[in-house]
């Protein structure tokens, strides 16, 4: 029998607990800091190296946002090299008034980068205050989530060499050098981020952002719902507690940790979730009930993706890998293998790659460990990279909106 709450059936409680936390992910997503300053002007939004998700194939938004001293009239003006040749938006005037005299202006802004974006105060008492920042992108961007080799446990630290790809860690943008900040176990080595980031910025033309949220060794079990309960102790400790024989109850510190990312990038503010986990669900040297079923992975799986749509208000995509690989005599688990496919197959989420085919000199060590070597991450990004374009490219093919769906 299935010992997962499935998602259709969550109990009244933790409907309740996912409303509650929605307010706060809201509440986050709408804190604002600045990110750049002049004595009379504070820049709030956009930071430096941060990507705008496109709304169309064609066209952006850039939210340009930010306070004065004191009421003001500011200039904005954003410039640079968009897929279609050099694009100036023309200055346009934004008013800053009230007791806190706050600003905000929306500017189209098609597919590129980087753009130069420029904001002057051209009256009151902070005339010729002038803020200005050199690398704002309209793109795509991605949040990644799943165990270690979805964070920095890679060989080699890597470095995106196009200059155009860039990392969230939930409040600030930087390039994307490893390590990936923002993850929750703090890794320190390397990972795919870069390469991916390095052939989609390539192929599509466009600057590219990624946010990674991870946490190694973790099973899809404890990335459930707070209050979610399991019927299986996942092999690692932590993030769940035990309430009774055979029973534990997740504490949601994962699921949420994903939601507050998520809600910092704003409603439809990313293309997709990019899932790599089930080395921790794989073949486990431990008898029952640590062992997890296939079905009992899918549904775990199907409640984390369903919860983080229900709270981000949005049917956020999902592209899932197959991963159980863990050392060469263990080489991968058809039971982990299958039950990843079956949420293709469900319609639940969409096809990510098979990473399970890179062993030999592709992982660490000279192909002893489950973490991958430096040649490793590097092909690890090229498969992502090819589900990913083919991915677009069939929405794009299909006149489906550009836009996260």
């Amino acid at each position: 029998m299935n010992r997962l709450v499935h998602p259709r059936t969550l109990g009244l409680d933790l409907r309740i607990r996912i409303r509650l936390l929605s307010f706060t992910v809201l509440a986050m997503s709408l804190m604002r800091v600045s990110v750049a300053a002049s004595p009379g002007l504070l820049l709030e939004s956009p930071s430096d190296y941060q990507v705008v998700q496109r709304r169309t194939w064609s066209m952006g938004e850039i939210q340009v946002s930010g306070r004065t001293t004191s009421p003001a009239t500011v200039r904005i003006r954003i410039r640079g090299e968009s897929v279609s040749g050099v694009f100036d938006s023309g200055v346009v005037e934004a008013r800053s008034d009230g007791i806190e005299p706050r600003f905000s202006a929306v500017i189209p802004v098609p597919p590129g980068g980087w753009y130069e974006l420029t904001v002057r105060s051209v009256d009151g008492p902070a005339s010729g205050d002038e803020v200005r920042i050199g690398h704002v992108g309209v793109g795509e961007v991605f949040v990644g989530a799943g165990q270690s080799n979805s964070t920095n446990y890679g060989e080699e630290r890597q470095h995106p060499g196009s200059g155009r790809v860039s990392t969230f860690d939930g409040v600030s943008w930087r390039l994307a050098d490893d390590p990936q900040p923002g993850t929750f176990d703090h890794s320190g080595g390397g990972s795919f981020w870069p390469a991916l980031g390095d052939v989609l910025a390539e192929r599509l033309r466009v600057p590219i952002g990624f946010a990674v949220t991870g946490a190694g060794a973790t099973s899809v079990l404890q990335w459930q719902p707070r209050g979610s309960r399991i019927g299986i102790r996942p092999t690692a400790y932590g993030f769940v507690r035990e309430v009774g024989t055979n029973a534990w109850q997740c504490d949601g510190v994962l699921f949420e940790h994903l939601a507050r990312r998520i809600a910092a990038l704003g409603p439809r503010g990313f293309r997709a979730v990019l899932w790599h986990q089930g080395e921790s669900d794989s073949n486990q040297p431990h008898p029952v009930p640590r062992r997890i079923t296939g079905p009992e992975y899918t549904a775990a799986l199907e409640t984390l993706i369903q919860g983080q749509r229900t709270l981000a208000g949005w049917p956020i995509p999902w592209l899932v890998a197959r991963v159980s690989y863990h050392v060469p005599d263990d080489p991968g688990s058809g039971v982990i293998r299958d039950a990843q496919a079956e949420i293709w197959r469900r319609g639940i989420a969409f096809e990510g790659p098979d990473t399970d085919a890179l062993q030999g000199d592709f992982r660490e060590a000279n192909g002893r460990g489950v973490h991958f070597s430096g040649k490793g991450l590097r092909a690890h990004g090229r498969l992502w990279a090819e589900k990913i374009w083919k991915w677009l490219e069939r929405q794009r093919t299909a006149n489906r909106p550009a836009g996260p769906s």
